[in-house]
């Protein structure tokens, strides 16, 4: 199945091979999040940070938690609205990503790792769960714009299939961080109307840092 904008300015969808949608992605409002942290000793471990929830015709398939860690962000696959069924745990590498995901009882079970442009979802004894690869990505700075696809090859005793399928979505919110600066690119098209030279030299430096961002993508 693929996850991704269908088309420009889309939001984000489950579809299968054959084109037909399974399933919506829809951010959570910030004012809905939940203020909940997990403490110990009195020192913040994990905060949340933002929420998706991934619907279909039937309701919430399940939720995506991203929490902000000491070190490195984590997603929880949420449940039933509480029960966390998986925890992505992103630990971000110089050129690739690696990913551990654990259970529900947050005990390690599976990683992802990055071999030859394919994220492979591997339980750690080596039994392969599923591989996600970035099928769609076009040169540019919209971060909603690239389409991922994942193939879930066998169910795992350790983690709930949702888990499986959430893969997809967390290698797409995790992946190579593309301009902050001016991102709609609005200050460089007014300093193109109000001075020119300095306009033209700002669009010409953010398309080519967007084709810079691009490339270190091509190498996930």
């Amino acid at each position: 199945m693929y996850v991704g904008a269908r088309q420009t300015g889309a939001p984000l969808t489950y579809w299968s091979h054959e084109g037909v949608e399974l399933a919506c992605v829809h951010p959570v409002p910030e004012d809905d999040l939940s203020p909940i942290v997990d403490f110990i000793k009195d020192e913040v471990v994990r905060e949340l940070c933002e929420g998706w929830n991934v619907t279909d015709e039937h309701g919430v398939v399940f939720s995506l938690r991203r929490y902000e860690a000491a070190d490195h962000p984590s997603y929880d696959v949420v449940v039933d609205e509480d029960r966390s069924v998986g925890t992505f745990f992103y630990e971000g590498g110089l050129v690739h990503e690696r990913v551990i995901v654990r259970d529900d009882a947050s005990a390690p079970v599976a990683e992802i790792e990055t071999h030859d442009h394919i994220h492979e979802l591997n339980e750690r004894h080596g039994s392969h769960l599923a591989r996600c690869r970035r099928t769609f990505d076009p040169p540019g700075n919209d971060v909603g714009d690239e389409v991922w696809s994942v193939d879930i090859e066998r169910a795992s005793d350790s983690l709930d299939r949702r888990v499986l399928v959430a893969a997809p979505l967390v290698c797409h919110l995790i992946g190579r961080l593309k301009r902050h600066f001016d991102p709609d690119s609005a200050i460089a098209t007014s300093l193109l109307i109000a001075v020119p030279p300095v306009g033209g030299v700002l669009i010409v430096a953010e398309r080519a840092m967007d084709g810079l961002y691009w490339l270190r993508r091509k190498f996930d």
